[in-house]
């Protein structure tokens, strides 16, 4: 399964494009996209909306496209309620004590830019961070198939002691 920098990385050539002209389009500085085929920064939401539109092909052709080529992935999504003092148990496990769960899986890098991205060699990833607005610890993951997106987060979820009860 491809990661997102290869994916790019492969467009960009298939359609012998340079990194400087991508960029331009794109209206970043060639350093920000030659982060992002790197794999050391994830484009948000808006950057790869215009870098579908780009193409001048609809998104349910370029969607297609990359299932295709790369696979799809599955998301597990869940938020859980905390005390003050669950909070401050969770936060030093995973910000400075920087523990984690054995996921059984190879692990490619960790993240605490914002809470605690653990990514997969196999493309995967599981996070957990503390939601900014509400008192919610919220756990995502992405996996190729939803079991396996369900059994990473429950593997985290298990690790930092959390209750089904409070389950949002």
């Amino acid at each position: 399964m491809l990661k997102l920098s290869e994916r790019l990385y492969s467009l960009r050539k298939e359609r012998k494009l340079t990194q400087d002209s991508v960029a331009k389009e794109l209206g970043i500085s060639m350093k920000s996209y030659c982060r992002y085929e790197k794999n050391e920064r994830e484009p948000t939401a808006s950057l790869l909306v215009e870098m579908l539109a780009t193409t001048g092909r609809r998104l349910s052709e370029l969607y297609q496209e990359i299932v295709e080529r790369c696979g799809s992935f599955e998301m597990a999504e869940r938020g859980y309620r905390f005390s003050q003092e669950e909070k401050g148990r969770i936060n030093k496990l995973l910000m400075e004590d920087k523990q984690l769960p054995d996921f059984g899986l190879d692990v490619e890098k960790v993240s605490y830019a914002d809470g605690c991205k653990v990514y997969f060699k196999d493309g995967g990833w599981v996070t957990a961070r503390f939601s900014g607005t509400e008192p919610l610890l919220r756990v995502f993951c992405e996996m190729d198939t939803a079991e396996r997106a369900g059994e990473m987060a429950a593997r985290m979820e298990r690790f930092l002691g959390l209750d089904s009860r409070n389950l949002e």
